[in-house]
């Protein structure tokens, strides 16, 4: 979809692919292909922690074009350092994702990703679409979902108990 994105609007995007590849054929073959364009930066190899931040504040946009997810920890992650995110309607992020910080497109649409792609380069310029994928960020933070999913888990394990504190907390 990238190179259809360059033929499209020659000189105006970078790609970056930040991470350690699977042996998967398919992947082999993106990546060695990637490595011969000058309008891809590619960092084939294990990111360590402490350089995660570089890659997501170094990228306008996260693109991820799952073929099949039911929820990516590299959306969540990207939503916590501002980034907006290019996904496709039958991932499993797509129904919670919010036009203010989303590209949705049809992956059955030939065209669909290189058309999100262009899309959201050109809304990157006038929106504030940073600053509503950080404010989604912030409302998955772990010190904001933590109690949340600590309080369903004990209505689960200990009906009883939790009826009983909200009853004394009353």
């Amino acid at each position: 979809a990238f190179v259809g994105l360059s033929e499209r609007e020659p000189g105006r995007h970078l790609l970056l692919i930040a991470g350690q590849p699977s042996n998967d054929d398919e992947i082999k073959d993106v990546i060695s292909r990637a490595a011969l364009r000058p309008d891809v930066l590619l960092v084939d190899r294990q990111i360590p922690d402490h350089e995660v931040q570089v890659f997501f504040r170094a990228a306008d946009a996260g693109v991820y074009p799952y073929r099949l997810s039911l929820n990516s920890g590299a959306v969540a992650l990207g939503l916590t350092f501002g980034l907006p995110a290019v996904l496709p309607t039958t991932s499993g992020e797509a129904g919670t994702a919010s036009n203010a910080w989303a590209e949705l497109y049809d992956p059955s649409s030939p065209d669909g990703l290189i058309t999100a792609m262009a899309t959201i380069s050109r809304r990157l310029l006038d929106e504030p679409m940073r600053d509503a994928a950080e404010a989604a960020g912030r409302e998955i933070a772990p010190e904001t979902i933590a109690p949340q999913f600590a309080q369903h888990i004990a209505q689960w394990v200990c009906p009883t108990r939790v009826s009983q504190s909200d009853k004394e907390a009353r």
